[in-house]
């Protein structure tokens, strides 16, 4: 199969390749990285802190000797990194002595390639911008195609073969649209909810500014991935006391969550108390409801997040009496400081 590294040609030509080759040859850990050109390359001064070329933890398991049989598939996508060509090969010729590997340049298919002289481990430079999770008016309106399509093949190439993906953004354009079009795929069925679950990764932080060093996916002990963004209350609920780091990541989960009830509810509540609409559209009511009947839902909900961070062992006595305080005699504050005050609990 040909490519072509013409930056002239549309993106999709690129894509398309690079999808019909991950489906004729599959690889059992994969990693698409989108807008990872080097942030230097003055190769000193190329520190494992800003190496999105090959992340540490993907260094790790590619060394780890229980790990010696995985394959592993790495691509970047990213328009600038063609003007980085030479550093490139100086950056492989250098992780060949580090870890003991070593990297074999190939461009016999017009592509940028460097693979390890035994097979197992590929990575693969694609001098194209891709733009994903973009609505119709914001293609018409910037003239771009939305590549999303490519993501979701790469996806579902990968759960058909049980293996799995890690997809990061670095260029500062969120995954979290285009995980939830993506997720929509395969939510409604169980089994293909759990295999995406468990082998598809789409990492929230999508800037350049991440600590590649200490970055870690959070992988469970049978090696599927921790997906908190797509985990329903009661599966939160479950993972609690599992694993203390696990805990402090569930606890920052329901402070955000908390925080994020409180401010839209509350403002929904504010409104109806003047007889003005709705300003969020919520699953849990419409524009029938009453203020009384919108504090009694907020409650309840804020309940739920504080049972959860109790059990986490972040509630004290005092931050439960000032709870029941504010929650058991709201019409006796004012409706503004009611919202401050329980906004200061975290």
């Amino acid at each position: 199969m040909a490519y072509s590294n013409e930056t002239n040609l549309p993106a999709k030509f690129h894509l398309a390749n690079i999808y019909e080759y991950s489906v004729a040859n599959p690889r059992e850990y994969n990693y698409i990285a989108i807008g990872s050109s080097p942030r230097t390359t003055i190769l000193h001064q190329f520190t494992p802190k800003i190496d999105q070329l090959l992340p540490q933890f993907l260094v790790d398991d590619i060394i780890n000797p229980s790990k010696r049989e995985r394959t592993f598939r790495i691509v970047h996508i990213d328009a600038t990194t063609e003007k980085d060509l030479p550093f490139l090969h100086e950056y492989f010729n250098l992780k060949s002595k580090m870890m003991g590997i070593n990297f074999v340049y190939d461009d016999s298919e017009e592509m940028h390639v460097w693979r390890s002289d035994d097979f197992r481990i590929e990575i693969m430079f694609l001098f194209v911008y891709i733009y994903h999770g973009m609505d119709i008016q914001y293609q018409t309106v910037n003239s771009r195609v939305d590549d999303t399509w490519f993501l979701e093949k790469m996806v579902e190439t990968t759960l058909k073969n049980k293996n799995k993906l890690i997809i990061q953004e670095f260029s500062g354009h969120s995954l979290e649209k285009t995980r939830k079009i993506i997720y929509a795929n395969y939510k409604q069925n169980i089994d293909q909810r759990k295999l995406f679950l468990n082998n598809i990764l789409m990492h929230d932080e999508c800037h350049c500014g991440l600590a590649i060093d200490t970055y870690r996916p959070q992988v469970k002990p049978d090696g599927s991935f921790y997906q908190f963004p797509l985990y329903s209350t009661d599966e939160m609920k479950a993972l609690i006391g599992t694993d203390d780091n696990i805990n402090e990541i569930l606890k920052n989960y329901f402070v955000r969550n908390f925080k994020m009830n409180l401010s839209n509810h509350h403002i929904n509540y504010t409104r109806k108390t003047t007889g003005a609409n709705l300003m969020y559209n919520v699953d849990e009511y419409n524009e029938t409801i009453t203020a009384d009947e919108i504090m009694n839902i907020l409650i309840k909900i804020l309940s739920s997040d504080l049972e959860c961070l109790d059990r986490l062992g972040f509630l004290t006595d005092s931050i439960k009496e000032n709870i029941t305080e504010l929650f058991t005699n709201y019409k006796n504050y004012d409706l503004h400081k009611w919202r401050i005050a329980v906004g200061k609990i975290f």
